[in-house]
C-alpha cells in the first residue's frame, strides 16, 4: 500500500490527518458538553415548554444561517486548501460577504416572524430581534473557521469552531435565571455575537501573517459556481436535520417539542462527533486532488487517504452506538428527570440513522473535495424532498414518534446513496471504502499518542 500522502515529499508540510481529527473532535466534544450542560440547566429552570422554545429558536437561527451562507464554508475550505484563496483578499472577502448576506437574511427573519410568529410556540418578539441581530455573526462562525482548517491550523479551528457553544453555556443559563425563556434565547444571541466578532478579528490578524493575497481563479464567479451547488445540498441536508423539531413543536406543541429535542440532541452526538471525519476530509481531499491534478502526487495516494477516512467512520459507528444507548437509558433519567422519560424511546428510534449519518457526511465531504458538487446535490435531492413530504404526512398524526421514524430512515438512505456516489466518482470499491483494515486500527494508536502529547503540552 502507498504511504499516506502527508508522509510523501510533495506534502511534507502537511500535518498528520489524526491531528485534524483530534482537533475537530475536541472542538465538537467541547461544544456538545457545553450545549448539554446549558440544555440541562435551562430545562430545569424553564421546564419542557421553555426548553422546547429554546431548542426551536436555536434551530431557526441555524437554518437561517445555512439558508443565507450560499455555500461559502465549502468554497472557502476548497479554494483555501488548494492555495487559491489567501491573505487579505480572503479575510476581507469573508467578512464583507457575511454582513452583505445578513441584510436579506435579517429582513427574512423579521418578516417571517411578523407573518408566522403566532404559529411558533413560546417564541416572542424579543427573541426574534435578538436572533436577527446575531445572524451576521452566526455566518462568520459557519464560514471563518474553515480558513484555519484549510491552512492546517487545527488548534485555532478547534477554538473558533467551539466558541459559540462555550459562550452560550454561561450566557443562556444566566439569561434563563434572570428572564426565563426570553433570557435564555437572548443569551444564545449574545454568545453568537461574541463568537462571530472574535472570528472576524482572527481572520484580520491571520491575514497580516500571510505573505500572499490571492483570490480564486475567476473571482467571485468561481466561488459561487462551486459554492451554490454545495450550498443547495447543505441547505437541503440541514433542513432535513432541523425541520422535524420545528414541525413537532408546531403540530404537537412546545412541551412535546422539548421532549423530542432532548432525544435529538442526545442522538445527534453520534453524527456531530463523526462529522470530525467529514470536516477534516473536505480540505484535505481538495488539497490532495489539486496536487494529483498538478502531477505532484500519484492519484493512488489520494484514493488511499480518502478511503481511509470513510473506513474510520465505519470503525467509529459501533462505539458511538454503545455510548449513545447508554446516554439515552442512563443519562436522560439522571440529568433531565422523569418528565423527559419519553425522550428515551424517541432516541432509540433515531439511533440507527444517527450512528451511520457520519459515514454519509464523510462521503459527501470527499465528493466536494474532488469537485463533484453535482453528485452531492443529486444525493440530497433524492432524499430531502421525499423526507419533507413524509414529515408532513407523519408528524400531524404521529407526532414525535413519526418524526423519529422518518428521520432515522432518511439518515440511512442519505448515507447509502452518498457512499454509492463516491464509489461511482472515485472508482473505489465498496469494500475499499467500508471494510476497516489493520492500518486503520493503527491510526487510532497514533491518534492516542498524539492526544497524550497534546495534553502534556497543556500542563
Amino acid at each position: 500500500m502507498s504511504p499516506e500522502p502527508d508522509q510523501d515529499s510533495p506534502n511534507e508540510g502537511l500535518r498528520h490527518l489524526s491531528g485534524s481529527i483530534l482537533s475537530v473532535g475536541a472542538s465538537r466534544g467541547a461544544s456538545l458538553a457545553a450545549i448539554a450542560l446549558a440544555s440541562i440547566v435551562v430545562a430545569r429552570i424553564v421546564g419542557a415548554a421553555g426548553i422546547g422554545a429554546y431548542a426551536i429558536a436555536h434551530a431557526l437561527l441555524f437554518v437561517f444561517t445555512v439558508l443565507f451562507e450560499l455555500g461559502l464554508p465549502q468554497a472557502l475550505a476548497y479554494y483555501a486548501a488548494r492555495d487559491e484563496w489567501s491573505g487579505r483578499r480572503l479575510s476581507h472577502g469573508v467578512i464583507f460577504s457575511c454582513f452583505a448576506l445578513a441584510v436579506p437574511g435579517c429582513a427574512a427573519m423579521l418578516g417571517g416572524f411578523a407573518l408566522l410568529g403566532d404559529s411558533l410556540p413560546e417564541i416572542t418578539w424579543p427573541m426574534a430581534i435578538a436572533l436577527t441581530a446575531s445572524l451576521p455573526f452566526s455566518l462568520l462562525w459557519r464560514i471563518g473557521p474553515q480558513a484555519a482548517l484549510a491552512q492546517e491550523r487545527f488548534e485555532a479551528f478547534a477554538v473558533l469552531d467551539s466558541s459559540p457553544a462555550l459562550l452560550l453555556c454561561p450566557t443562556s443559563i444566566a439569561g434563563a435565571a434572570i428572564a426565563g425563556t426570553d433570557g435564555a434565547v437572548i443569551g444564545l444571541a449574545v454568545a453568537t455575537i461574541g463568537s462571530g466578532a472574535a472570528i472576524a478579528g482572527w481572520l484580520l490578524v491571520n491575514s497580516r501573517d500571510t505573505p500572499a493575497s490571492t483570490s480564486p481563479p475567476g473571482g467571485a464567479r468561481s466561488v459561487l459556481a462551486f459554492g451554490l451547488p454545495a450550498w443547495g445540498s447543505e441547505l437541503l441536508m440541514q433542513i432535513n436535520l432541523r425541520v422535524d423539531l420545528i414541525l413537532v413543536g408546531l403540530y404537537a406543541g412546545a412541551a412535546q417539542g422539548g421532549i423530542y429535542s432532548v432525544a435529538l440532541s442526545t442522538t445527534s452526538i453520534a453524527w456531530v462527533v463523526t462529522a470530525a471525519f467529514a470536516i477534516s476530509a473536505l480540505p484535505r481531499s481538495a488539497r490532495l486532488h489539486a496536487q494529483s491534478e498538478r502531477d505532484l502526487i500519484d492519484p493512488v495516494q489520494r484514493d488511499v487517504m480518502d478511503a481511509r477516512t470513510t473506513r474510520h467512520a465505519v470503525l467509529f459507528a459501533p462505539v458511538a452506538a454503545v455510548g449513545i444507548a447508554l446516554l439515552l437509558t442512563i443519562g436522560i433519567p439522571l440529568f433531565y428527570g422523569t418528565a423527559f422519560h419519553r425522550s428515551i424511546g424517541f432516541g432509540l428510534i433515531l439511533l440507527p440513522g444517527s450512528v451511520m449519518l457520519g459515514l454519509g457526511m464523510a462521503a459527501v465531504a470527499i465528493l466536494l473535495g474532488r469537485g463533484h458538487t453535482a453528485r452531492v446535490l443529486r444525493v440530497c435531492l433524492a432524499v430531502v424532498p421525499a423526507t419533507a413530504v413524509a414529515y408532513l404526512i407523519a408528524i400531524p398524526s404521529g407526532g414525535a414518534v413519526g418524526a423519529a421514524i422518518i428521520s432515522s430512515a432518511s439518515y440511512l438512505t442519505f448515507t447509502a446513496l452518498a457512499v454509492l456516489e463516491l464509489r461511482a466518482a472515485s472508482g473505489l470499491t465498496v469494500r475499499e471504502l467500508l471494510l476497516p483494515r489493520a492500518e486503520d486500527v493503527r491510526d487510532y494508536q497514533s491518534l492516542a499518542s498524539r492526544s497524550f502529547t497534546w495534553l502534556r503540552r497543556l500542563r
